[in-house]
């Protein structure tokens, strides 16, 4: 009985967030779709265009596609090796944590996690996931700007909208800075690691807090060593890794203008994608689990009067399932079968004890 019990409280705080994120997802959109939808909504359903569907399916697969490129070159820079079937999963398994976690953190520390099961020293998969984080939060550092002053002046006239901006993007650029100096001296990156050790025992991955945090802390000087080999003898492996990220951000942002193409919205490119690039700069700042209810609200915000209102909510429907719940599935698909080993694995050694 004690030990069923301890079995099931090692896993319920991941079963809690997901909880959490889905009932507040179900919530928002709920709310969204009876304020918005009406006869109007259904026509435009009914007379949108298949193959702008198979459109968004392509794009995702591209978004997904690059972000396990980008996971191999990345790996490849340090000299460790990833397998194509483990890149897709660790890039299923970043989108999955980051959005049932707070500020879309959670991802970072179970990709050093999983990489580290799949061969690669805790050292290594630090600088991995930094320099890729570092890299992420550059193309949406510079894509949120040119789409701040295309779309100015319809921020400035929200002033809560427009105070947001500033302050992420002050946010932005010093998380940035921090994750260099961070690779860059072995003492500032000891404290990183510790404080994702501690991230470790939170999801409960991990038995001995104190042995990880031991084990990783000396893995320090090899992610120093393994960031400065990318501008050494590996950086066509960083530039490709780098090429392949902006890949994935560019078709993200296209995506809202394809499905309001689909919806029959005439929205001019432009203002298509300085919007998602907005929707993308200011998500990860938002302290709800995968932004949720927040992000809707942000959405409405950004394209109230620019189209019509009958469709904003069929419309976040839609980015939401193809930017975060299809990749999200996969990775929740990819975790199931991955705690049900540690769990079996757990048990196993109980038994052996």
């Amino acid at each position: 009985m004690n030990a069923n019990a301890e079995k099931k409280r090692r896993i319920s705080p991941q079963v809690v967030r997901i909880i959490i994120f889905v009932a507040l997802s179900v919530l928002t959109i709920g709310l969204v779709l009876f304020f918005t939808v009406n006869k109007q909504t259904v026509t435009a359903l009914k007379n949108f265009d298949l193959g702008y569907m198979l459109v968004l399916f392509g794009i995702w697969a591209v978004a997904f596609s690059m972000d396990a490129v980008s996971f191999i070159l990345y790996t490849r820079g340090t000299d460790a090796h990833l397998k194509v079937g483990a890149s897709f999963k660790a890039a299923a398994y970043r989108i999955f944590f980051n959005l049932i976690t707070p500020f879309s953190f959670g991802g970072q520390p179970f990709v050093i996690y999983y990489l580290q099961r799949e061969g690669v020293p805790p050292g290594k998969g630090s600088s991995i996931v930094m320099v890729k984080l570092i890299i992420i939060s550059g193309w949406v550092l510079a894509g949120a700007a040119a789409g701040f002053i295309f779309f100015h002046n319809h921020i400035t006239k929200v002033t809560a909208l427009n105070t947001l901006f500033l302050v992420t993007g002050l946010l932005q650029v010093v998380f940035i800075a921090l994750i260099i100096v961070g690779l860059s001296k072995p003492r500032v990156m000891i404290k990183i690691i510790a404080a994702i050790s501690d991230l470790f025992g939170r999801f409960r991955l991990v038995k001995n807090k104190g042995r990880l945090r031991h084990q990783i802390i000396h893995e320090a000087y090899l992610a120093k060593k393994s960031f400065q080999a990318y501008f050494r003898g590996h950086f066509l492996s960083f530039a490709f890794g780098t090429l392949a990220i902006g890949i994935m951000y560019c078709v993200e942002v296209v995506t809202l203008w394809v499905i309001f193409l689909g919806l029959g919205v005439d929205l001019p490119f432009a203002t298509g994608i300085a919007i998602g690039a907005l929707l993308l700069f200011l998500l990860p700042v938002l302290p709800t689990p995968g932004a949720a209810g927040l992000g809707e609200a942000l959405f409405i915000l950004l394209f109230a009067g620019l189209v019509p209102y009958y469709l904003l909510g069929i419309a976040v429907v839609l980015w939401r399932f193809f930017y975060n719940y299809l990749t999200a599935m996969t990775g929740a698909i990819f975790s199931s079968r991955l705690f049900s080993k540690i769990i079996v694995k757990t048990e196993g050694s109980g038994e052996h004890a």
